[in-house]
């Protein structure tokens, strides 16, 4: 299993995250009288128990207080194992930033799941991050079975599925500086791309170098230079 280690990235911090939207769905209206999804004016068919009357009678118009979709796990993490050009060092850090990312979201309790492409099934696996066993699970499917793909998979076996559980925010993990397989999410959800050895993007995110791989004190200063790989993580817009 990959060694625990901690990044600068706000990503790994409860504040990095708008904590009440991971509650509540940002692409579609519910039933939840307590949130707000979105505020509009009336249409045809409309219940009169959804007119805002304190807005309405300021504005002069019925205006309608559609409510929000209440979610249980609002988060998806998802690591792409594949690599046009594959190289070693992304390769780990992938791995290592993965693991990072939900341990943080454990220790934090921010509710999340995270999911895999299994080669050995063919099938695409969720697993729900509640506890140390199910990180090990999930990390085990990723490092065993991951890796076997010619051709990116994890967004697009987990789009596959017309029936899956949608999200409302993605964390998408990758090491190939090609890839664009997030861009499919975004109609899905807010999405956040962790960028590992990526590099020159204009992202408008932060960047922290990650010392992956093993950093025994007895290194050399030299080994322990090498083994750093610039991570950077941004929203995609």
């Amino acid at each position: 299993m990959p060694e625990r280690q901690k990044g600068e990235l706000s990503l790994f911090t409860r504040e990095g995250f708008d904590m009440e939207s991971f509650r509540y769905s940002g692409s579609r209206p519910g039933d939840d009288p307590g949130e707000t999804y979105d505020i509009r004016e009336y249409r045809s068919g409309d219940s009169i128990r959804q007119i805002h009357w304190k807005l309405s009678g300021k504005l002069d118009d019925i205006m309608i207080r559609e409510k929000s979709f209440p979610v249980d796990d609002t988060v998806l993490i998802l690591a792409e194992a594949f690599q046009a050009e594959r190289d070693p060092q992304r390769a780990e850090t992938v791995a290592e930033v993965f693991s990072a990312v939900l341990q943080s979201f454990m220790e934090k309790k921010i509710s999340c799941q995270a999911g895999v492409y299994d080669h050995s099934t063919g099938k695409f696996r969720l697993e729900k991050i509640r506890t140390e066993e199910d990180r090990e699970n999930i990390l085990y499917r990723f490092l065993r079975y991951g890796s076997d793909a010619k051709t990116p998979v994890t967004v697009r076996e987990y789009l596959k599925d017309p029936g899956i559980q949608n999200f409302a925010n993605y964390v998408y993990i990758t090491g190939d500086p090609q890839d664009k397989e997030a861009e499919l999410l975004a109609a899905k959800g807010e999405v956040t791309i962790v960028g590992c050895g990526t590099g020159g993007r204009d992202s408008g995110g932060e960047q922290v170098l990650w010392k992956y791989g093993s950093q025994n004190p007895k290194d050399s200063q030299k080994q322990h230079m090498e083994n750093n790989c610039p991570v950077s993580c941004w929203k995609l817009h």
